[in-house]
């Protein structure tokens, strides 16, 4: 049930004690089953390498115990794995082996399923003519058997063949009917390839208007699914990303010249994983009544179960009008609930709305925020390239560069290997330069200040060392801020009105209880803020402990953390700063707990190793620790991209808070101070440029 639902690391946790429940008793057919179901789960956890050697240890125990039916559906399984690495031929041999099995065994409805695999497989090795026999046969048996989840996908199958013969009137009639039933049958994960497909048609026929309200339409469905897409598309036997919805919708319409509705679509993009990710685990918001977002979550999940009620009473084809009106009635009442529950959560906090629903964002009120010299520079990768938007206050304008994220993400590690090394950063730096910022340059002309958008491998870049042809440093030209998201520094501007730097905070050294964790520059940093300062508390080593900080954070103007920092890629809300353990508490301040906080600071400095990184969703918005004091209430933070020269760090931070007390701005006041570090400690970017700020930059 875990699995079926999309909660893969439970469905983990339950199969591993299955697993050894069946060793122990040697029940070798509970061992195959539990061998398979593992195989998918870690497929839908994102390991396909791992989910392929579990599924094909199931399939030698399925063989070992002569069990026929099992074995046909777990060659079908290793055939789905195969298909989604790309090792077409291996999956269609896996297929047909499944199909002898299923037709001397005389199993209909897994006639049905292989014929209709072979055909996906058959349409990536652009086989299309063979592809179109086997959808045609899986049609007529699925038909037979009142198989109705089969039609559907193997009608969007056989939309698919038709679309690659180039029959685009027979693929888009194909498609239409595939799209009404996945709709009817409420398969999501069918319902948004469909329309995406017949986008694509509608585009090749010049039809664009129509496109782009096929492609809305699958975006429209990706955005009301949560974790289990990867089990239905799985399942499905489809290859592809719902990222290609957002990418579509956007190419499109830069094709029509309308790059401010693009970027939007951007924005959507950007923060739908991130709002996934929430919803996935029960974060604790500041501000706003726990019961609240409890309620619309129970209501969410009571919605999808029901869906997946009705959507399984229609599959199976039988006729049962009564039982499929009562879940319709059931269905429309608790839509209506969550509905109504979500804009309660919204009167209460429109920001912890924004992090349940993906909200809609618009470049107006953002442009009128800018000034004469600003510009907002958003990146995001498609699948035909890098689209760079810059956003002025007296309109937007798109650039397109022919570069693959592959290519980019190659040239970031490439430049953070060579600043990790002390090697010349010269050769990456450039790449990066004629390709990030050389393509919209025109557009920079007379901006002294850029709020950068990163997307994917970006979030690593620290832009400021990028270099052009001369060898001048972006640091030299601008004055550069960062933000997850247009829509997250609109939210930042908003936290930032009226907000005055009130007293220091600061947090240094804390004892981690081994010396080798011991940051002794740290402790010296937090100290020498008394010198600029009227107003600076400081609670350095044993001092430094969670519990101080949930009792003293709240109320503080600037606030430092000085300290070491953990990022967890795999489970991003448990990223935390490492703070002194006391009695009840390990010390770690996490990601989860930040957004239960509730602050007044103007600006928080991460003074840590790698606090500025983040998982890198697939939707690209950042879940990290920045984001986190942002909900907070924080509306500018200060972090680090790597580990940094100790005493490099203190000089910058001492100067980025002396250059703040003399009136500079956050942004330029940490350019100043890194610009200091440049020519008075090491020119080299490791020590200078690792630290960038986020949210509101003034």
């Amino acid at each position: 049930m875990a699995w079926a639902t999309g909660d893969f690391e439970k469905a983990l946790r339950e199969q591993e004690a299955a697993l050894k429940v069946a060793e122990q008793t040697e029940d070798r057919e509970a061992k195959m089953l539990g061998l398979a179901t593992r195989g998918l789960i870690e497929v839908g956890l994102g390991d396909v390498d791992r989910g392929l050697l579990t599924e094909k240890r199931a399939l030698e125990v399925a063989f070992a115990t002569d069990s026929r039916s099992n074995q046909a559906a777990i060659l079908k399984n290793v055939g789905l794995m195969l298909v989604r690495k790309g090792d077409y031929e291996a999956g269609l041999d896996h297929f047909r082996r499944a199909l002898t099995i299923d037709e001397a065994l005389g199993a209909r409805r897994g006639q049905a399923s292989a014929h209709r695999h072979i055909g996906n497989a058959l349409v990536y090795l652009n086989r299309p003519s063979e592809a179109r026999a086997s959808f045609e046969r899986a049609i007529a048996l699925s038909r037979d058997l009142r198989d109705r989840r089969n039609e559907a996908q193997s009608l969007y199958g056989l939309g698919a063949a038709l679309q690659a013969a180039g029959d685009r009137k027979g693929a888009a009639a194909r498609l239409t009917e595939a799209e009404a039933l996945a709709t009817q049958l409420r398969i999501p994960d069918l319902a948004w390839r469909t329309a995406l497909r017949i986008g694509e048609v509608e585009e090749s026929e010049g039809r664009l208007e129509g496109a782009l309200r096929a492609y809305d339409r699958a975006v429209g469905v990706v955005e009301g699914m949560r974790g289990k897409i990867q089990t239905e598309a799985f399942r499905s036997g489809f290859v592809g990303d719902r990222q290609e919805t957002y990418d579509r919708a956007i190419l499109l319409l830069l094709r029509m010249g309308r790059a401010e509705e693009a970027l939007t679509r951007a924005e959507r993009a950007r923060s739908q994983t991130l709002v996934e990710m929430l919803q996935g685990r029960a974060v604790r918001f500041a501000g706003v009544d726990s019961g609240l977002v409890a309620q619309e979550r129970a209501l969410r999940q009571e919605v999808e179960a029901v869906q997946a009620q009705l959507s399984a009473l229609r599959s199976a084809g039988t006729a049962r009008p009564e039982a499929a009106a009562a879940l319709e009635d059931r269905l429309k009442d608790l839509e209506g609930q969550r509905r109504a529950a979500l804009e309660a959560v919204r009167t209460a906090s429109p920001e912890v709305a924004s992090l349940l629903t993906a909200e809609a964002w618009s470049a107006e009120d953002l442009r009128g925020r800018l000034l004469p010299d600003e510009a907002l520079v958003a990146y995001y990768m498609t699948t035909m390239g890098l689209v760079i938007w810059v956003v002025t206050r007296d309109g937007v304008t798109a650039r397109q560069t022919p570069v693959s994220q592959e290519e980019v993400t190659e040239e970031v590690f490439a430049l953070r290997a060579s600043i990790r090394d002390l090697l010349s950063t010269q050769r990456s730096g450039r790449w990066l330069y004629d390709r990030l910022i050389a393509p919209v340059e025109a557009d920079l002309t007379g901006k002294t200040r850029l709020i950068l958008v990163p997307y994917g491998p970006l979030h690593l870049l620290p832009f400021n060392a990028l270099q052009d042809a001369q060898g001048g440093y972006v640091i030299d030209r601008w004055t550069c801020s960062s933000t997850p998201s247009a829509r997250v520094l609109s939210i930042c501007l908003g936290k930032d009105a009226g907000r005055a730097a009130a007293g220091v905070l600061a947090f240094g050294n804390p004892d981690l209880g081994d010396s080798a964790f011991d940051l002794p520059f740290a402790e010296k940093e937090a100290r020498s803020l008394s010198r600029t300062y009227r107003d600076v508390r400081s609670f350095l080593g044993r001092a430094a402990t969670l519990e101080t900080v949930r009792r003293e954070a709240g109320g503080a103007g600037l606030l430092l953390f000085s300290c070491h920092g953990d990022y967890d890629a795999a489970q991003p809300l448990s990223s935390a700063l490492r703070l002194s353990p006391s009695a009840g508490d390990d010390g770690r301040l996490t990601v989860a707990d930040v957004f239960g906080m509730q602050l007044s600071a103007r600006l928080v400095v991460l003074s840590a190793c790698e606090t500025g990184l983040g998982r890198v969703t697939g939707g690209d918005e950042v879940v990290g620790l920045t984001r986190a004091f942002v909900y907070a209430g924080a509306p500018s933070i200060v972090s680090s991209l790597w580990k940094v020269d100790d005493v490099a760090t203190a000089v910058t931070v001492k100067r980025l808070f002396r250059n703040l007390a003399q009136g500079a701005g956050r942004a330029e006041a940490l350019r100043r101070a890194q610009l200091d570090v440049k020519r008075l400690v090491n020119a080299h970017p490791a020590y200078w440029a690792s630290m960038a700020l986020s949210g509101a930059w003034r």
